[in-house]
């Protein structure tokens, strides 16, 4: 199915503080959580998005596994579902792609396009579908223990023209931390020993998204014939993907909680000049900081009610 939810505005206005700057092909937006925030009610705002989000990855995967959609149908067993039974930096990884595609398509971003997000792409995390297969299976492997993130693009939307052609793509990276020290930022940003950053990984990326391909293959599979024309011109842009790339957009959400130190409206990522370690010449570049009190508890609360029972009734 189609995610088709919108972008919970309110919500969002009365969580989140902005602090908005463009300049030249570079975006930079703060969002800062407000004092003395009620998080249930932020939510219960953020939920039904979240839900859209994760849907038809959560019902290709139960299918595959052959259980029952909602959380207390009447099969036998323990009952494990996706996403909420996946471990933590699985859980928290997502809610950053989420919330990428959440700002992407709520907040005015370098450019001012209006930016569409057909489906989520979380039905491509073979490595979800196998561990709601193992737990539903009765593996022994402990169910806590880390997954690799998903694989490709954490948050692909694109500008569709009158005619349903693509015109524009964007490519989004998003991640969490749960302290957002000016150390960690730098961290994800330019690597260290281990792994590169997050400029070496935009530098090294294909001109045409990975992603944006996947996004084609999903819609393909949902036979939706008001995309046929977004579909085909996808395809013609990887055809001619050397001669006439699609314009892009390369957005970065940094999100976590906010280190001990820091003060109201202080940022990590650069708000005026486009950082020498990135390398394109002609792509826009959009930062995006999300500063969050009790984060962690926020993301826990959020995925633990999603797909409840007694909300899809009504109760």
């Amino acid at each position: 199915m189609l995610y088709d939810y919108p972008p919970p505005k309110n919500t969002l206005g009365k969580w989140l503080d902005q602090i908005s700057k463009t300049k030249g092909r570079l975006g930079h937006l703060l969002l800062e959580q407000r004092d003395g925030i009620d998080l249930e009610a932020v939510c219960n705002g953020l939920q039904p998005y979240f839900e859209s989000a994760h849907l038809d990855a959560r019902k290709r995967f139960h299918d595959f596994v052959q259980i029952d959609l909602h959380p207390d149908a009447t099969s036998g067993g323990p009952h494990h579902q996706y996403p909420n039974s996946l471990p933590w930096n699985v859980i928290s990884g997502y809610f950053g792609e989420v919330t990428a595609g959440l700002v992407v398509q709520a907040y005015d971003l370098v450019g001012n396009h209006k930016w569409e997000i057909p489906v989520f792409l979380f039905q491509e995390d073979g490595d979800a579908q196998q561990r709601i297969f193992e737990l539903v299976g009765g593996s022994r492997k402990s169910s806590d223990r880390k997954l690799p993130g998903r694989r490709g693009s954490d948050c692909v939307a694109i500008v569709i023209s009158k005619s349903g052609t693509v015109e524009r793509v964007l490519m989004g990276e998003a991640k969490w931390r749960s302290t957002l020290r000016p150390s960690d930022v730098k961290t994800i940003m330019h690597g260290d020993n281990n792994k590169r950053g997050v400029y070496a990984d935009l530098n090294a990326n294909t001109e045409m998204p990975y992603g944006l391909m996947q996004l084609a293959k999903i819609l393909m599979e949902m036979e939706q014939p008001k995309y046929d024309p977004t579909i085909e011109s996808i395809f013609n842009a990887w055809k001619n993907k050397d001669t006439s790339p699609l314009p892009r957009t390369d957005l970065v959400l940094i999100a976590g909680n906010r280190a001990v130190r820091r003060k109201k409206g202080d940022t990590n990522l650069p708000t005026s000049v486009i950082p020498k370690d990135y390398k394109p010449k002609d792509r826009n570049l959009q930062f995006v900081e999300l500063v969050l009190e009790n984060g962690n508890d926020l993301i826990t609360n959020l995925y633990h009610t999603l797909y409840d029972k007694e909300k899809d009734d009504g109760a």
